[in-house]
């Protein structure tokens, strides 16, 4: 063979695979390696790794946000809907009317009571994640943030969509559909990235998403960036149901 002759190692896979870039890199680096042999030279540039995440963490770490969204959901979503259909259908706010309140501070009034349940109920979850199976993720002040935040906007939007039904029944329904796609495509039990590009899609657009993803960039990997990112879409989502409700929201309820 002549000194300046090629011979080719040819790789047969499929490169929609994720496993086929794996599998090239480690040919080509093998045939560098013995390109470096045969040449009887030595490598003037090697590579070395280091971790530099803060700890090793378990799947319930990433479980544990994922819970505390699904519990916010389920708190406030499900059991607002109802609940406002049921003050309209039954012309309970025609008596609130009576008092000194304005639709603003009833709707923030249920905001704060959800939060509540909901910061009782995350120091709780976290506690048993800690204690039972050694979890890692930490409570960060982004991590109370986000429980508040996530509060407010499915409450707000579970009034707005109690206050568009005709009744209870129909408002749970609604709440149901709206709810349970969002519990499994929202990043609950499953990495989005692992999902299909066409589920990534539906997953960028439903309001859980940032609240699961946001609490597990504060709580597990410390990118307060990306956390405060999602906080701030979370918070004008909120805005956006919350002036829906107050709007469909009428003392004088029909």
């Amino acid at each position: 063979m002549a000194r300046n002759e090629t011979v080719n190692v040819t790789l047969y896979g499929d490169p929609t695979l994720s496993t086929y870039g794996i599998a090239a890199s480690a040919v080509s680096a093998a045939a560098t390696q013995m390109n470096f042999r045969i040449a009887q030279a030595l490598p003037l540039i090697g590579m070395q790794t280091e971790t530099v995440s803060r700890a090793q963490f378990k799947f319930i770490d990433f479980f544990l946000p994922g819970m505390i969204g699904f519990t916010i959901l389920t708190n406030a979503l499900f059991a607002m809907t109802p609940v406002a259909a049921e003050y309209r259908s039954r012309k309970y706010f025609k008596f609130l009317a009576t008092t000194t309140l304005t639709k603003g501070e009833w709707l923030l009034s249920k905001v704060l009571f959800y939060t509540l349940i909901m910061t009782v109920s995350a120091l709780i979850i976290f506690g048993v994640s800690a204690v039972v199976w050694g979890g890692k993720a930490v409570l960060t002040p982004l991590t109370f943030a986000f429980i508040a935040a996530g509060c407010f906007e499915f409450t707000s939007l579970g009034m707005a969509l109690g206050m568009y039904t005709k009744d209870v029944e129909t408002a749970s329904a609604v709440a149901n559909a709206i709810g349970f796609p969002m519990m499994f495509l929202g990043g609950t039990f499953f990495q989005i990235e692992a999902m299909p590009p066409i589920i990534q899609g539906l997953a960028a657009v439903m309001p859980l998403t940032y609240v699961n993803e946001g609490l597990r960039a504060t709580m597990i990997f410390g990118n307060e960036a990306k956390a405060l990112l999602y906080l701030g879409i979370t918070v004008v989502l909120g805005l956006v149901f919350f002036v829906l409700a107050s709007r469909a929201l009428s003392w004088k309820s029909k």
